[in-house]
């Protein structure tokens, strides 16, 4: 990994530097995530309400496609009062969902959101293409 470092020109990064900058770095890409999962939970679980069946749409190419977990907890109608089961299914999220999650808080994009919005924006109007 130093060498690494080096040839990057960041000889004098120490690991402890490079841990916390890495740790951050996980949590902000995680709470971009964390915004599109949510608008897909919520647009799953508003249709499974209506009684439309979820079914993955194709957005272009899924290159970009991120596919996370979607928990979501029912409580078991046989067992003891308390118990939750969990159920874990999977959804696909384009690039397109993401453009949507950031447009609805562009601000958890940071200081530069106008100009990351619009790569955002142009990065899907590719995909699409």
């Amino acid at each position: 990994m130093e060498k690494a470092a080096e040839t990057l020109g960041l000889a004098g990064v120490t690991m402890d530097c490079a841990e916390l900058l890495n740790s951050d770095l996980d949590k902000y890409l995680k709470n971009l995530i964390r915004s599109s999962v949510e608008l897909i939970g919520t647009s799953v679980q508003r249709d499974a309400r209506k009684g439309i069946p979820y079914k993955q749409q194709a957005y272009g190419k899924q290159i970009n496609g991120v596919r996370l977990p979607n928990h979501v907890h029912m409580h078991s109608g046989s067992g003891p009062s308390g118990v939750t089961n969990e159920i874990t299914s999977n959804h696909l999220i384009s690039i397109n969902d993401f453009k949507v999650a950031m447009q609805l808080n562009p601000q958890q994009l940071g200081e530069d959101w106008p100009v990351l919005l619009e790569k955002i924006y142009l990065r899907s109007l590719e995909e699409n293409d």
